[in-house]
């Protein structure tokens, strides 16, 4: 009798071979519904956001946080490396730079606070944020 069951490290060994996220393999977006459990039917959005935790404010908050920590690195990024040499006009971009960057860690630093607040434990910080943890969390 052939085998009717697939555990998950298959289902995502078979998604590596297919190139595509395991997501898709248990809910095909693009058909009109997809049983999610045995008898039940949903729009495969619907389903996606439900497999891949979309409804949780735990997974949104931690979203959240990756998506500000990307745009402090992204903004770091830009700074640029080269020294200025001595007489040399600051480069303009530099001070925006360095405000959205500004800006950017106190976002991060709120939804931390948030993240604590709902009982949360936020992911580590990279070297250049870690400062933010010693700040305390008393605003917001």
């Amino acid at each position: 009798m052939p085998r009717l069951t697939l555990n998950v490290p298959e289902l995502l060994a078979i998604a590596q071979v297919l190139g595509v996220p395991p997501v898709l393999l248990l809910s095909p977006v693009g058909a009109e519904q997809t049983e999610i459990i045995p008898g039940r039917s949903a729009d495969p959005w619907e389903a996606v956001a439900w497999i891949s935790g979309d409804s949780d404010a735990g997974v949104l908050w931690a979203r959240r946080h990756a998506i500000l920590v990307d745009e402090w690195q992204h903004a770091a990024d830009q700074l640029n490396p080269l020294p200025r040499l001595p007489g040399m006009a600051a480069d303009p971009m530099t001070e925006v730079v360095e405000d959205r960057r500004r800006i950017t860690a106190t976002a991060i630093h709120r939804v931390r606070a948030q993240m604590r607040q709902l009982g949360l434990r936020p992911p580590a910080l990279p070297a250049g944020l870690a400062r933010l943890d010693d700040e305390g969390d008393d605003d917001e």
